[in-house]
């Protein structure tokens, strides 16, 4: 049998050409298939982290061009040594008879099903602005429409959605790719009436990160998106001391903290930062 890097696994074509070749091409085609999938992964988590490194003296086209290539051969060799779990799963779809001594990692297909049908049923996070400047131009109108006759600051509100949202990198969107317009990470609590959406999220729990899957709020448009935002804060008690400064967006994000907006120990810090950089972006 041929090893998989002597393949280019992009090529789709190829992965048909296995198909053909029998229990060992449908082995093969399988671990291109998750090697594919998780180099897209991978890519997903670099490009959300791209939002925060713009304009860093540390990133450059030659650095982020030799991370992709090191991103695809660890792909290839993931997939090779047991990966996800995912081609073991395809395996047995594509040919049910397949002798399960073959399986890599046989011990874990019950946890690889379970992923599979995480991957179809709940929403993820995806990119839906091409910069941090077109994010900003497209939402402060909706932003500065919802807010009037509040005394909530445009430029904290940007901030905050910007924070949220990896500067659009991952909002929200349902199993369909539909977004949700969740510009504030705000979950769909037992109150709430409208549309929602299930995502896997990070949540901290006395200072230590966990992943959870948790329904969050759908809306139409960006506008519904801030104006429940805006109701959410005021119709909450807890949120007084943060909206007496809502005018000082750095006053503002400690507030925010203190009243238990977020789990994350650095909120107020990561919202700070974003925050002056919005102020540049709108002066």
């Amino acid at each position: 049998m041929q090893t998989m890097s002597k393949f280019v696994y992009s090529d789709v074509n190829a992965l048909q050409r296995l198909k053909g070749q029998g229990a060992e091409g449908i082995r093969a085609a399988a671990q291109q298939f998750e090697a594919l999938f998780i180099d897209l992964w991978l890519q997903s988590m670099r490009a959300a982290g791209d939002s925060f490194s713009e304009g860093s003296y540390l990133t450059s086209r030659e650095t982020k061009l030799h991370q992709e290539m090191l991103d695809h051969q660890w792909a290839i060799h993931m997939a090779e040594n047991g990966g996800l779990g995912l081609a073991d799963v395809i395996v047995r779809q594509i040919d049910p008879s397949a002798d399960t001594q073959t399986l890599t990692l046989r011990a874990r297909q019950p946890a690889a099903v379970s992923q599979r049908l995480r991957i179809q049923t709940h929403g993820f996070k995806a990119a839906q602005f091409e910069s941090a400047e077109a994010f900003i131009e497209e939402l402060t109108p909706a932003v500065r429409r919802a807010l009037r006759g509040t005394p909530l600051s445009a430029v904290a509100v940007l901030a905050q959605s910007a924070l949220e949202t990896g500067w659009g990198q991952h909002v929200i969107q349902g199993a369909n790719g539909a977004s949700s317009h969740n510009l504030f990470g705000i979950k769909a609590t037992t109150d709430w009436q409208g549309a929602t959406v299930r995502v896997r999220t990070v949540e901290f729990n006395h200072g230590r990160a966990r992943h959870e899957v948790a329904e969050f709020r759908r809306y139409e448009n960006w506008e519904a998106a801030v104006r429940d935002y805006v109701q959410f804060l005021s119709g909450s008690e807890r949120y007084s001391e943060t909206l007496r400064h809502a005018q000082d967006p750095q006053r503002f994000a400690d507030e925010l903290q203190k009243a238990g907006y977020a789990t994350d120990p650095a909120y107020a810090r990561k919202l700070k930062s974003v925050i002056s950089r919005v102020q540049l972006f709108t002066r």
